[in-house]
């Protein structure tokens, strides 16, 4: 953060040095819909600049509202929304993808779910170092522009 101050203060060094926040720094998020904030509120070259990426996604297919009634939550949208971002930065040089799905996961139709996770990492593009790390095991693992892990 005080590095941040230091840019606010004078608008030529932060012109000459606000690239090497982005371009400098590992971006971590763990909620879906802050990387859709994140990236909506900066500009596109700043978004290009970012080289290092790590994501962690605790998901749930599932949740009881408070009338105790099962609702299926809409990750669809969310899901493609972060990798339409994702595949903004084009200047990646590392992406680690950290999937961690709850004992409580319904595997009703698990494959087709699973399918539709991958399907947006299975279509991006090869970068320097791309991650996969799940905590489930999957047969047959999906082969991909990434190297998966089971822990």
């Amino acid at each position: 953060m005080e590095l941040l101050a230091l840019l606010l203060t004078c608008r030529q060094i932060y012109s000459e040095a606000v690239g090497i926040l982005y371009s400098h720094n590992t971006f971590k998020i763990q909620d879906l819909s802050i990387i859709n904030i994140f990236t909506s509120s900066i500009l596109p070259q700043r978004l290009r600049s970012i080289r290092v990426l790590h994501i962690a996604w605790p998901f749930r297919e599932h949740k009881i509202d408070a009338t105790g009634e099962i609702i299926t939550l809409p990750f669809d949208e969310r899901w493609r929304a972060v990798w339409e971002a994702i595949t903004a930065m084009s200047g990646l040089e590392e992406l680690c993808v950290r999937l961690i799905r709850g004992a409580t996961h319904d595997v009703v139709g698990e494959s087709t779910w699973e399918e539709r996770v991958f399907e947006p990492m299975l279509q991006r593009r090869a970068i320097a170092k791309f991650e996969v790390e799940m905590n489930w095991a999957m047969d047959p693992a999906p082969s991909g522009p990434f190297r998966l892990t089971t822990v």
